[in-house]
């Protein structure tokens, strides 16, 4: 079993902590231990529950929640605490966990390099680093490819270019994306980055189709530093 006691006592000692930076704790904590975010009242429960507070002002926490940039927290969704975040109560809290997770190192592309992006960046750039610590270089290439053509059409997105890369209603393949990226008028990539692009498509089409081939080490390693540059400069965009 989680060691829910140990956790609340490790919280209890810490008196420097607001009352927001507690929900925070307990969302990713109740999280972890029940395998799905829980909604505020929830995690409002729980911290009255344990004494790390009593009578929370439940209106006025959710406002704050709302605002908190370690978390997503939509009106009536569940808490749900942003990757970056999680890592470090990972680190701090994770003794708690019957299983904590490992610590994964950003071999490919470091969070700090993508300050303020979404969460489902944060995630994919999560998964892209864990499954090349985890050698399962398939998965990474694939990963890789994804991250950058999100990257991509959040790029085309922010600079009011949507049209460019859709057609009735629907985003058209990557391929056609990384033409017109190269070609926009909207916003320039470095050179070279047309090359680097298709390199990524490419690998990552053979770790997700691929029937003879399995992608290596070696291969992720070859493209990682035009890599890293890429979606430095597509971020930047």
């Amino acid at each position: 079993m989680n060691d829910e006691a140990g956790f609340i006592a490790k919280l209890k000692g810490d008196s420097e902590r607001t009352e927001l930076e507690i929900a925070v704790v307990c969302a990713w904590f109740l999280a972890e231990c029940r395998g799905v975010p829980q909604p505020l009242s929830e995690i409002v429960n729980f911290i009255e529950s344990s004494g790390l507070r009593h009578n929370v002002n439940r209106t006025r926490l959710k406002v704050r929640m709302g605002e908190c940039r370690d978390v997503s927290a939509p009106s009536g969704r569940p808490v749900a605490v942003q990757p970056r975040r999680a890592k470090l109560l990972r680190d701090e809290f994770g003794e708690f966990l019957v299983t904590p997770r490992p610590v994964v190192t950003e071999h490919i592309v470091p969070s700090t390099l993508l300050p303020g992006s979404s969460s489902l960046i944060q995630r994919l750039v999560l998964q892209t680093n864990t499954t090349y610590q985890f050698e399962c270089y398939d998965a990474t290439a694939t990963l890789m490819r994804r991250l950058m053509e999100c990257m991509l059409i959040v790029a085309f997105n922010k600079k009011g270019a949507r049209a460019e890369i859709t057609k009735d209603g629907a985003y058209i393949s990557l391929e056609q994306i990384i033409a017109k990226a190269s070609a926009t008028s909207s916003f320039h990539l470095p050179r070279g980055s047309q090359r680097q692009m298709q390199a990524v498509k490419e690998l990552g089409d053979k770790g997700a189709h691929s029937t003879s081939y399995s992608v290596m080490k070696q291969d992720i390693d070859h493209i990682q530093i035009d890599f890293r540059s890429l979606i430095s400069a597509i971020n930047g965009v």
